[in-house]
């Protein structure tokens, strides 16, 4: 469980904030969109070398890439840590050898908790409901 709980809810949480929300947006003002979504996109892929197979690491790069994109079109790390948790959770169910009811009951369960967190993210006044200038 906290495998699924670390893999599926803590890491699209914390590598969105710091890619999109840190690194990308920094590079965005001192580069542009896609220079920056591009570097973004190299170095999200370049950080799962030592728990992902070689042959996914250009697949997470692009996958870094599209969430930069996608973070530039919505204005929020919502959206993009939501993506992140499905990809996740498809990728963990697969690596357990899990049946398709056992992905989609991880997958309810890591959405509603990141939403729950949202929630409260955002009732303490720590995230804001509107979007940002991008």
């Amino acid at each position: 469980m906290l495998s699924a709980a670390l893999t599926c809810v803590v890491a699209p949480f914390a590598e969105e904030f710091l890619f999109r929300g840190f690194i990308f947006t920094a590079l965005r003002n001192w580069r542009g969109v896609l220079p920056a979504a591009l570097i973004t996109g190299l170095l999200f892929g370049a950080v799962h070398a030592g728990s992902a197979p070689a042959v996914d690491l250009v697949p997470l790069a692009a996958l870094g890439f599209g969430l930069c994109l996608l973070y530039r079109a919505t204005g929020s790390l919502y959206p993009c840590v939501a993506a992140h948790c499905v990809n996740n959770t498809i990728a963990f169910g697969s690596l357990e050898e899990w049946g398709l009811w056992q992905v989609a009951v991880l997958m309810a369960s890591a959405l509603a908790v990141l939403t729950v967190t949202a929630i409260v993210l955002t009732q303490l006044g720590i995230a804001s409901r509107e979007r940002s200038v991008a």
